[in-house]
C-alpha cells in the first residue's frame, strides 16, 4: 500500500512538474522528416503552415527549397525559392512569407521572396543592399530586416551592415534606417510598437539596439554580459536575449527585459551554448540544441522557461545538433536541421514539442490527485 502511495506522489510530481521546479515536462514528442537534409535554413509559420527554407545541404551546396510543413494533416510539400541560399532572414506578416537576404553559393544576396499562403503565388522585392545572415522581425503590418555582412565565396567578409530596411506591406513600400553599428547575424523580435535588435558577430558587443516605429525613433539598451550570437525571442512584454559565445566561451545567461515596467532581469540555461534555436508559444520560451564550444560537442537539451511562474524545466530532443532552426505555430514548436554527430552530418530531423491545452493539464492534475487520495485512504485503512 505505501508503494501505491509512492506512485502516486510520483505521479503528481511528474503532472505538476513544471509548477514545482522538477525536471520532468509535461507535452508530447514526435519526430518528422525533413525532405531534404540542411543546416543554417530558415523557418517561419502562417496558420497551419511551418516553413523551411533554404540552407546548405550535405554537400555544402546552398538551397533553394522550402518544405511545407501542414500541422493539420501533417502532409509534407515543397516550392522553390527563386535563388538558392542560406542564411535568410524569414518573417511573416498576415497570410504572406518574407525570405530575405542570405547567402548564395555566388555571394550575398539582396533579393526578398514572398509566398502568399491564400494563393499559393511568389513576388519578388529587394534589399537596399545585398547582405549575408540578417535579421528580420515584423511590427504591425512592417516586416524589419536589420543588420548582415557583404560576403564573397573568393574574399568571405568583405563589408558588416549597418542598414536596416523596412518594408510596409499594406502600402507596398520600402524605407530605411540604422543600426547603431554595423552586424554580421544581429537576433531581432518585436514587442508592442518596437523592434530589438541584439549583438551581432562580437563577443564584446552587449548593446541592444530597439526601434520604435510609431516615432521612428532608436534606443540603446546593454545587456548583462556582452556575447555574440544571443537569440533573442518574446513573449508578451518580456524580451528575452539567451545564450551566445562570449570571451570565455559559450555563455548560459538569459537576459529578459520587461517592456512594461522597463527593467531588466538575469537568468540562466541549464548548461552554455552557441549556434542554437530558439522558439516560444503557449507562454514558454523554448532554447534548444546548440554547442559548447568544443568541437562535436553538440547538445540535445531543450531549456523550457515557462513565463507565467518565471521557472525552468528541460527536455531533450531525439537527435542532439547545432545550427539548427526553430519556430512555432498554434500550440506546437518545431527543431528542424542543423549538424550532428561526428564531421557534421548534416540532419533531416525535425523534433515536434505538442504544448498541452490548459484542459488537459488540468484533467490530468484532477487525475493525479484523485489517485493519491485513493492511495492515501489505502494506506490509512
Amino acid at each position: 500500500m505505501f508503494r501505491s502511495f509512492k506512485i502516486a506522489v510520483l505521479f503528481c510530481v511528474v503532472c505538476f512538474g513544471g509548477v514545482v521546479g522538477a525536471k520532468a515536462v509535461i507535452g508530447e514528442w514526435s519526430t518528422a522528416t525533413l525532405p531534404q537534409a540542411r543546416a543554417y535554413l530558415s523557418a517561419a509559420s502562417v496558420g497551419n503552415q511551418v516553413f523551411f527554407a533554404g540552407g546548405r545541404d550535405s554537400s555544402g551546396k546552398s538551397s533553394n527549397v522550402v518544405d511545407i510543413y501542414n500541422t493539420s494533416t501533417g502532409m509534407w510539400s515543397t516550392v522553390n525559392l527563386s535563388q538558392a541560399r542560406w542564411g535568410i532572414a524569414m518573417a511573416s506578416v498576415g497570410n504572406r512569407v518574407f525570405f530575405g537576404g542570405g547567402q548564395a553559393d555566388s555571394g550575398a544576396s539582396n533579393v526578398v521572396d514572398i509566398y502568399d499562403t491564400s494563393t499559393g503565388t511568389w513576388s519578388l522585392e529587394h534589399l537596399s543592399e545585398a547582405r549575408w545572415v540578417p535579421a528580420a522581425t515584423t511590427v504591425d503590418n512592417k516586416v524589419i530586416f536589420g543588420g548582415g555582412g557583404q560576403y564573397s565565396s573568393s574574399f568571405g567578409i568583405v563589408g558588416i551592415s549597418d542598414v536596416v530596411d523596412i518594408y510596409d506591406t499594406s502600402a507596398g513600400t520600402w524605407s530605411v534606417t540604422h543600426l547603431s553599428k554595423a552586424r554580421v547575424g544581429p537576433s531581432a523580435t518585436s514587442a508592442g510598437n518596437m523592434a530589438f535588435f541584439g549583438p551581432g558577430e562580437s563577443s564584446s558587443d552587449r548593446n541592444v539596439d530597439i526601434y520604435n516605429t510609431s516615432t521612428g525613433n532608436w534606443l540603446s539598451a546593454d545587456l548583462s554580459q556582452a556575447r555574440q550570437f544571443p537569440l533573442a525571442t518574446t513573449v508578451g512584454d518580456r524580451v528575452f536575449f539567451g545564450g551566445g559565445g562570449s570571451s570565455s566561451g559559450p555563455s548560459d545567461v538569459v537576459d529578459i527585459y520587461d517592456t512594461s515596467a522597463n527593467t531588466w532581469s538575469v537568468t540562466h540555461l541549464s548548461e552554455p551554448r552557441n549556434y542554437f534555436a530558439r522558439a516560444s508559444a503557449g507562454g514558454k520560451v523554448f532554447f534548444a540544441g546548440g554547442n559548447n564550444g568544443t568541437l562535436n560537442a553538440f547538445s540535445d537539451v531543450v531549456d523550457i522557461y515557462d513565463t507565467s511562474t518565471n521557472l525552468w524545466s528541460t527536455a531533450t530532443l531525439s537527435q542532439a545538433r547545432s545550427d539548427l532552426t526553430a519556430t512555432s505555430a498554434g500550440n506546437q514548436v518545431f527543431f528542424a536541421g542543423g549538424y550532428s554527430g561526428s564531421g557534421y552530418v548534416v540532419s533531416n530531423v525535425v523534433d515536434i514539442y505538442t504544448i498541452p491545452e490548459p484542459s488537459t493539464l488540468i484533467l490530468l492534475g484532477m487525475g493525479a490527485i484523485g489517485v493519491l487520495a485513493y492511495a492515501w485512504r489505502r494506506r490509512r485503512a
